[in-house]
């Protein structure tokens, strides 16, 4: 897809809707005594409510060698432009859910030698049931890809770059590894400024998306609210729950009463 559909909106559309853009411009601490945003220039602003959208970050597996260079996560476009930039020919590709099935594809359609390795016994782990992982590991497989399941990632190799991957099972040549080990939800500011955590780690919201603080809302990768068919405690780091979550937590920003249900997992992978 062309690069500007990766944005939901541009600048213009903000200041077309009125909406104050400060893109660039970090933000250091919640102060809830006060009610203030500060920035990392030392200039502050004043707020009645507060929605965090703080998102979440790559995983990166404490593992030996995994700061050589050609290692990358795949969250932002700056991974996917060094991703992109990088030539080369061999790519290991570390985790089997979404994005480490859609990467592990289109390497290889970039013309890669791919490997995908997963730790668990089956692909897609947390989304399929082994049945339905194997016919999606056979697709793979019969598409140029190996896949190798139950391998544990002991470290990587390389002088200043990455030259090969050392698992409990095998070693792998590559110039280019993937870690597509999971996200974990970006909590700092919150949790630095008071606010309560659920028992996941995510910050903790009702079904309004508030948080421990009345004047606070959370939504998105951040937020542990509920599955919504069980109602018990639930992180799904999925487009769908955010923008779901998104629209429930601006609302009720304004005093406005629609409720968020709770989360379920929407996925959906093209596997060539």
């Amino acid at each position: 897809i062309k690069r500007q559909r990766l944005f939901l909106r541009t600048k213009v559309s903000y200041r077309r809707d009125g909406i104050r853009t400060l893109f660039g411009q970090p933000v250091r601490a919640v102060d809830l005594s006060c009610n203030q945003v500060e920035f990392v220039d030392d200039t502050v602003m004043d707020f009645d409510k507060l929605i965090l959208a703080t998102g979440a970050n790559p995983f990166m597996p404490p593992v030996p060698g995994v700061e050589l260079d050609g290692i990358y996560s795949f969250k932002t476009m700056a991974d996917t432009d060094r991703i992109a930039a990088h030539q080369g020919a061999k790519a290991v590709v570390v985790g089997s859910g979404p994005i480490g099935m859609e990467a592990a594809i289109a390497l290889k359609k970039k013309g890669y030698e791919v490997s995908l390795i997963e730790l668990l016994g089956w692909v897609l782990p947390r989304v399929f049931d082994e049945p339905a992982a194997r016919r999606l590991a056979t697709v793979l497989e019969e598409n140029g890809i190996a896949v190798y399941t139950g391998d544990r990632v002991l470290h990587f190799l390389g002088n200043g770059k990455v030259e090969s991957v050392i698992t409990d099972k095998r070693k792998l040549p590559c110039d280019l590894v993937i870690m597509a080990a999971g996200i974990r939800p970006e909590v700092s500011l919150a949790k630095n400024a008071g606010i309560a955590l659920g028992k996941l780690g995510g910050i903790a919201t009702n079904s309004e998306m508030k948080t421990s603080n009345p004047d606070v809302f959370a939504c998105g990768d951040c937020v542990e609210n509920v599955e919504r068919i069980s109602q018990r405690p639930f992180m799904c780091m999925l487009w769908p729950n955010a923008q779901a979550q998104g629209l429930v937590a601006g609302y009720n920003a304004l005093g406005l009463p629609p409720k968020f249900p709770g989360s379920h997992n929407i996925t959906a992978v093209h596997a060539f």
